[in-house]
């Protein structure tokens, strides 16, 4: 009997402990999953409650938010920008603050709604940082998209630029796409000037990235998986309200262009949300520039691939070209590639620019094909 007894207090003592151990992975749980983001939710009462017996900090005094460890990218209106991935439910992952002794509570009233729903824009959560003598709001917004940083602050002197360009800290930060991938955070510096001929007036101006390292040697990245390289184009789309004709027009001259999969021709763009100098810019195109990169062309001779721009839309004058010689611009039109020019390349691009601007569409229609594939 005493060795029944015996038995049965093990069997009694070891069921209890898995409940135990059960309750406290179940309370655990529930804890976390009271908590946003890895934060206390509190109410306006709340946040109100908190501030009352404390003072407003001076801008930017508590530093900078992390998730997952990952530095968000903040403008100089308290705003920090989370990117996370458009599809599912929220990621796990905690958000904290650069100094332990501040808390960072959010404000949902307990009514917590969609991802997606905050990555339309319509919806912002407020954050309150505090301590225990001053307290700071600030607004999460949550996006699907690529986050870019660019600041021109602090210039190093040793760093020789080129005219008309600056030194900037560059930062970019990708959300996930698979649950294998981790998010894409690039930081860098980086030369930076402005693109175009009128538009460079634009509120919103179009914009050439060289990324370099801390000598000024060019760093290559690949980014939002476009290609491997230092040179990168920002697009404003700035006199296209929709923002899709810029995005659809060149995925589709890449789809019509492809022969096969493995074709890289032309241009690549992907949407990106661009914070310049602490300033929010909205919605840009990070895209590839068309250069010698992209287009695989071959210096060979009087055979040579040409790539040449016309600086205009008002057309062309040919008699500028036929004492071109071995400059790499006349009137309006600049060559890009190769680097070293001659007048028998300058006739060729004349010959081109005849046939296309000038001739009726009869000698256009059959001769076109020697100049084009």
């Amino acid at each position: 009997m005493s060795w029944y007894l015996k038995k049965q207090f093990k069997v009694f003592f070891l069921l209890s402990c898995m409940g135990v151990l059960l309750l406290f992975i179940f309370l655990w749980k529930n804890q976390e999953d009271a908590r946003f983001l890895g934060l206390k939710e509190i109410t306006i009462e709340e946040k109100n409650q908190l501030k009352d017996s404390r003072q407003q900090a001076p801008e930017n005094f508590f530093g900078s938010l992390y998730f997952n460890e990952e530095e968000m990218i903040r403008d100089n209106q308290n705003n920090y920008y989370l990117p996370l991935s458009i599809e599912g439910g929220w990621e796990k992952g905690k958000l904290t603050g650069e100094k332990e002794e501040n808390s960072i509570c959010i404000i949902t009233e307990g009514k917590r709604k969609k991802k997606q729903e905050y990555q339309t824009g319509k919806e912002v959560l407020q954050l309150l940082i505090y301590n225990d003598e001053c307290y700071q709001e600030a607004l999460l917004l949550i996006t699907a998209l690529p986050v870019l940083a660019i600041d021109f602050a602090d210039c190093p002197k040793e760093l020789a630029l080129e005219e008309e360009e600056f030194y900037a800290r560059f930062y970019f930060y990708a959300p996930k796409e698979e649950q294998k991938r981790k998010v894409q955070s690039v930081h860098s510096h980086s030369l930076v000037h402005k693109r175009g001929g009128s538009s460079r007036e634009f509120e919103k101006c179009s914009l050439k990235l060289k990324l370099v390292d801390e000598k000024g040697k060019k760093k290559k990245e690949d980014l939002c998986g476009l290609r491997k390289d230092d040179d990168w184009i920002l697009i404003p789309m700035y006199t296209e309200e929709s923002k899709l004709r810029d995005k659809f027009a060149i995925d589709l001259w890449r789809e019509m262009g492809s022969r096969e999969q493995e074709d890289n021709e032309g241009t690549q763009m992907e949407y990106v949300e661009l914070v310049l100098n602490g300033v929010y810019y909205g919605l840009y195109g990070l895209a590839v520039p068309i250069d010698k990169k992209q287009l695989r062309l071959k210096e060979d001779g009087e055979e040579s691939d040409l790539l040449f721009r016309i600086d205009t839309t008002a057309g062309v004058d040919l008699s500028d070209l036929e004492q071109a010689g071995e400059g790499i611009s006349a009137g309006n039109i600049t060559v890009k590639f190769p680097k070293k020019m001659n007048q028998e390349k300058w006739n060729s691009i004349r010959e081109f620019l005849q046939l296309v601007y000038f001739e009726n569409d009869r000698v256009f229609a059959e001769n076109i094909e020697e100049w084009v594939e």
